[in-house]
């Protein structure tokens, strides 16, 4: 094999492992903003993407699975009306199904779709609430 073609089999493999580094999510949590493209189209999930926008001050999280923990998408506001989001999670078909943290996280649930959760967290007086889908 001539050195020519190891040069640019040697470049393909390390261009090749670098993007697989670039695409294949990591353990650990990613926050980001709608204007990083690339995150935002690669790591929020499509029922996350459509949720109401109840704030003008937004960012997102992804958080990817590692052994038992599930892959959350996650929108979180400063500000806004959270009961918008649970109207948009009714209007997705889940259902309240618990209320816990001294009545700031709300666990959603849909009978038809095992293995998705859906929290939604506000605390009023931090003026902050998320939506976050977790999956199996």
């Amino acid at each position: 094999m001539s050195l020519s073609k190891k040069i640019i089999i040697l470049v393909v493999l390390i261009l090749g492992g670098l993007s697989l580094y670039l695409i294949i999510p990591k353990a650990g949590e990613r926050e980001y903003k709608q204007s990083d493209l690339y995150s935002y189209y690669m790591f929020t999930d499509n029922e996350i993407k459509k949720a109401p926008r109840i704030s003008s001050k937004y960012s997102f999280s992804y958080v990817a699975p590692d052994g038992g923990q599930r892959e959350m998408s996650i929108i979180t506001f400063i500000g806004g009306d959270s009961m918008i989001l649970g109207q948009y999670l009714s209007s997705l078909g889940f259902s309240l199904c618990r209320v816990q943290d001294n009545g700031r996280e709300e666990i959603w649930l849909n009978s038809e779709r095992e293995g998705v959760v859906f929290y939604l967290w506000h605390d009023n007086k931090l003026k902050k609430s998320s939506l976050t889908k977790a999956t199996v």
